[in-house]
């Protein structure tokens, strides 16, 4: 099964093909650009590995949470795509998929804290723990609030941090915080939902027993209605 992924959730973007593995992948930092890059990104990533439309069994794509226009666009798009080509989706969330990133670069088992800017002096945050086969579990909702209200659940099992929020939660944590215990190396703050790494997720999803959408029931994850960006 040949499954696309697309995001533009933060300020990466990226599309990939995946079937059993990566086929193909293309990351673009580009802000709130996106709108104007990612067909072009689509269009090359079909043509450099030989690939037509009806090769393609699933899209899925990062649902957020992240900036308001590019959660917008992403969905969007894939709403676009879905109704022409008549593909079923599967949204994941832009967290898990930087947890994964995190899990990737470190390869071992791990529970993950991701943490990324949602402007506003908040973070949007979440917690996700990885097994001995490379399965990932949310361990609890995921949540925008200041940096002062970040919390894990066990601070003994090994963590690593992950996100453009690193150094906000950095500067927001106490001295007695648990998260302190953390050891310099394990904060990962180049950690992106790189659209690989939402295809394997939704790949793991599929597995699990999680159903795709039509196009017509695609929606997006805000997490909170007031916006900025």
């Amino acid at each position: 099964m040949t499954i696309l992924a697309i995001d533009a959730t933060t300020e990466m973007c990226s599309v990939a093909l995946w079937n059993g593995g990566l086929l193909g992948e293309s990351i673009s930092n580009t802000g709130p650009q996106a709108s104007k890059v990612v067909l072009g990104m689509l269009d090359e990533l079909f043509q450099t590995h030989s690939t037509k439309w009806e090769d393609i069994s699933l899209l899925a794509f990062g649902h957020g949470p992240g900036s308001f226009t590019g959660v917008r666009l992403t969905t969007g798009l894939v709403q676009g795509i879905a109704l022409g080509q008549n593909l079923q989706v599967m949204g994941v969330s832009t967290l898990s998929a930087i947890a994964y990133d995190a899990i990737k670069l470190t390869d071992q088992p791990s529970s993950v804290l991701v943490v990324h800017d949602a402007r506003m002096g908040e973070l949007y945050w979440g917690c996700y723990r990885s097994d001995e086969h490379g399965k990932l579990q949310s361990l609890g909702p995921e949540t925008v609030s200041p940096g002062t209200e970040v919390r894990i659940n066990d601070a003994e099992v090994h963590w690593l941090v992950a996100g453009n929020g690193c150094q906000i939660l950095k500067e927001s944590i106490s001295e007695g915080s648990s998260i302190n215990l953390i050891k310099s190396g394990n904060w990962h703050p180049n950690s992106i939902a790189r659209s690989a790494y939402i295809a394997e997720l939704a790949n793991q999803a599929l597995i699990n027993g999680s159903n795709p959408v039509s196009a017509i029931d695609v929606s997006p994850v805000y997490i909170r209605n007031k916006v900025t960006y």
